[in-house]
């Protein structure tokens, strides 16, 4: 995993986590955030408290090479650019609240704090309510591509899709786009498939 905090200038956000507690923090947008800056603010539970009540992001790190700056806890702290596009996707979507980002949420710098939370990934992903997939620069353009991923990630049948019922050149268009994934950053990544197989929606 890359991180984009190892030589992070800025004084850090982050409290103390309890593994023996299983303790993870998630993250919400605050009023602050608009379309030039992401606020953030971090607050931490318990899984086994926690069923539900939060979200996942699944997406790509994409280039170390490539950072902005977003606050979080009051202070800035930096992050890949598919990460800061998605954040405000999410934010123009209203589903800013409660989100679970390991680039965020895991202290990048303290190697003691970010094995025991990658450890707990097989965990994190089944407890959440969703998880949004960053398909950043391949994102469909049509219901029909997000029915054959959702499909193929879920063990269900094609051939009960609403896509089946549309006429060849949409469900075509759709084969094309669903190829698309499968040549983004995000597939390459080796944690994505463990991280949307282990989701329940």
């Amino acid at each position: 995993m890359t991180s984009f905090e190892q030589n992070n200038p800025f004084d850090s956000p982050y409290d103390t986590l309890d593994s023996t507690q299983k303790e993870i923090r998630v993250c919400s947008m605050t009023e602050r955030s608009s379309e030039n800056h992401i606020d953030l603010l971090l607050h931490t539970i318990r899984l086994e408290r926690s069923n539900g009540k939060f979200k996942c992001l699944s997406y790509a790190w994409g280039s170390p090479s490539k950072v902005r700056h977003v606050t979080v806890n009051g202070t800035p702290i930096l992050v890949g650019e598919n990460l800061y596009n998605l954040l405000h996707k999410l934010r123009k979507l209203g589903l800013g609240h409660n989100i679970w980002i390991d680039a965020i949420c895991i202290n990048q710098n303290n190697e003691e704090e970010k094995q025991p939370q990658l450890n707990l990934m097989q965990e994190i992903y089944p407890l959440a309510s969703e998880v949004f997939v960053g398909l950043e620069g391949c994102s469909p353009r049509t219901t029909g591509a997000e029915e054959i991923f959702a499909a193929s990630v879920s063990g269900n049948s094609l051939n009960e899709m609403p896509l089946m019922r549309r006429s060849p050149d949409e469900i075509k268009e759709a084969c094309r786009e669903f190829i698309m994934i499968f040549e983004s950053d995000w597939y390459t990544r080796i944690w994505t498939l463990q991280e949307v197989y282990l989701a329940r929606k």
